[in-house]
C-alpha cells in the first residue's frame, strides 16, 4: 500500500503586483523542457533552484486537472528517515518519493511511503509516517522534524532558494504551508483496526474513509482509499481529486486570511482573479465526475469546528469585496461550510443556552428535539440544531 503525507503550500508572490526577486519558475502547467530521469537528456529538464528538476508523472496527468502531468523531483533536497519497526506491523514503511506540484501559486509537497504490512494496522501506520523525521539536504543527521511539521522548514527553504541574491529581504509570509493530510491507498477491502469514519451516500469508486486527528502535536486530515472492484484509472483519479480538493481549500483559506489581515488586497486584479477562480472550483457540486460538495461536507463534519476561523474570515471580508461575482461566491462557500462547521461565536451562544443562560431571541431561535438541544438561525429558512453531548457539542442542519 502507499501512504502519502501531503502539505499544501501557497506562494503569493505572483499575486503581489510588485518585484519580489523570485527566480522565474518553469511555466506550469506546460513547462517547456521536461525529460524523464532515464532519458539521455534528463539533465536538460527545467529546474527549480533548491528543489530539483521537473519530471513527467509516470502515470501521466490525471486529465482534466492542470499541473498534474509534471512534478518537481525534490529527492536531492529532502531526506527522510525510515520509521522504526513496530510489533504486529512486520516491516516498517519505506520512503519512496519527495515530489512538489505547483502552478506557481498553489502547490503541494508529497512525501511518499510504501508499506507491505497488514492493512488492519493502517491507522497506526498513518500516525507513524506523520511522525517520521524529515530534513533538508545539508542538515545534520538527527536534526529532522516530523513530517507533520516539515512544511514550515520546507517553505522557508523554498523562499530562500527561489529568491535572487540581489533581492535583500523577502517576507516570510509570502510562502506558507497549510494543514497536512495523509492519503492512504489500499488495494482491497479488509477490516481495519480503529477504522476511521466511512464516507457514505457519495457515489465513489471503491471505499473511502476519513478522520481528523492530532498526531505529534499537529492536527491533520486522514483519507483512506480502498480500491475494491474499482478500476485502476478510477481509483487513481479519486486519489488526485482528494489531493487537489484538500490543497485548493486549504490554500484558499490561507489567502483569505492574508486578505483579512490586510497583507493582500482582495480587490487587486491578480488576487481577485485567483479568488474568483478558486471559489468557483471548490464550490462546485460536482467536479470532474466526483460529488465534490458531499466530500467537503464530510471533511467539515469530521473537523469538529476546525473551519470556524474560515467562516469568520468569510463573514469579515464580505462587505469589503468590490466584485459582485466574488462576493456571491464567498457567500455560497460560507453556506456550504456553515452547514457543518461550528464557529466560535456559535459555541459561545449555544453553550450559554444549554446552560440556561441565553434566552430565545439572543442568538437562539428555539429549542430542539430534547432539553439538551437548541436551534440557531442560519441564512434563509435554515437552522442548525446543536445538542450537548459528552465532551462537547454536536449539530445537524434542519429546516424551519
Amino acid at each position: 500500500m502507499l501512504l502519502t503525507v501531503q502539505v499544501p503550500v501557497v506562494d503569493v508572490r505572483p499575486l503581489l503586483g510588485t518585484e519580489t526577486g523570485r527566480h522565474p519558475y518553469p511555466t506550469f502547467p506546460s513547462p517547456d523542457r521536461v525529460f524523464a530521469v532515464r532519458s539521455p537528456e534528463h539533465h536538460r529538464s527545467s529546474f527549480v533552484p533548491g528543489l530539483g528538476p521537473v519530471r513527467p508523472r509516470l502515470k501521466g496527468g490525471a486529465s482534466p486537472w492542470p499541473s498534474e502531468q509534471y512534478y518537481i523531483d525534490a529527492r536531492s533536497a529532502i531526506r527522510m528517515a525510515r520509521p522504526p519497526a513496530r510489533p504486529g506491523y512486520l516491516t516498517p514503511p519505506k520512503p519512496t518519493f519527495r515530489n512538489f506540484y505547483t502552478d506557481g501559486v498553489v502547490g503541494r509537497l508529497e512525501l511518499g511511503f510504501r508499506w507491505d504490512g497488514n492493512p488492519r494496522y493502517v491507522v497506526g501506520m498513518q500516525n507513524a509516517v506523520l511522525k517520521t523525521p524529515a530534513r533538508l539536504a545539508g542538515q545534520a543527521v538527527g536534526s529532522g522534524v516530523p513530517c507533520g511539521h516539515f512544511g514550515a522548514a520546507f517553505v522557508r527553504h523554498l523562499l530562500r532558494s527561489t529568491t535572487r541574491a540581489a533581492h535583500a529581504r523577502p517576507e516570510q509570509w509570502w510562502i506558507q504551508a497549510g494543514v497536512p493530510t495523509v492519503i492512504t491507498e489500499l488495494p482491497s477491502t479488509g477490516e481495519l483496526i480503529d477504522a476511521p469514519v466511512e464516507v457514505r451516500d457519495v457515489d465513489l469508486p471503491g471505499k473511502l474513509d476519513h478522520r481528523w486527528d492530532h498526531v505529534a502535536g499537529v492536527r491533520a486530515s486522514f483519507w483512506t482509499l480502498t480500491q475494491g472492484d474499482a478500476s485502476t484509472e478510477q481509483f487513481y483519479r479519486l486519489r488526485v481529486h482528494l489531493s487537489r480538493l484538500h490543497t485548493d481549500f486549504t490554500v484558499l483559506a490561507m489567502v483569505l486570511a492574508m486578505c483579512a489581515a490586510g497583507r493582500l488586497d482582495a480587490n487587486a486584479p491578480a488576487v481577485e482573479d485567483y479568488l474568483v477562480r478558486t471559489v468557483d472550483l471548490v464550490y462546485r457540486k460536482r467536479r470532474h465526475g466526483f460529488a465534490q460538495r458531499e466530500l467537503m461536507a464530510d471533511a467539515y463534519r469530521a473537523a469538529q469546528g476546525a473551519y470556524g476561523d474560515v467562516l469568520e474570515t468569510l463573514d469579515h471580508l464580505g462587505p469589503h469585496i468590490g466584485s459582485e461575482r466574488l462576493r456571491m461566491g464567498l457567500f455560497r462557500l460560507s453556506r456550504v461550510a456553515g452547514a457543518s462547521a461550528i464557529t466560535l461565536s456559535e459555541r459561545r451562544v449555544v453553550g450559554e443556552a444549554l446552560r440556561g443562560g441565553s434566552p430565545v431571541g439572543e442568538g437562539v431561535c428555539g429549542y430542539g428535539s430534547s432539553p439538551r438541544a437548541v436551534l440557531v438561525p442560519q441564512v434563509g429558512r435554515h437552522v442548525r440544531e446543536f445538542t450537548a453531548v459528552e465532551g462537547g457539542i454536536t449539530h445537524v442542519p434542519r429546516m424551519l
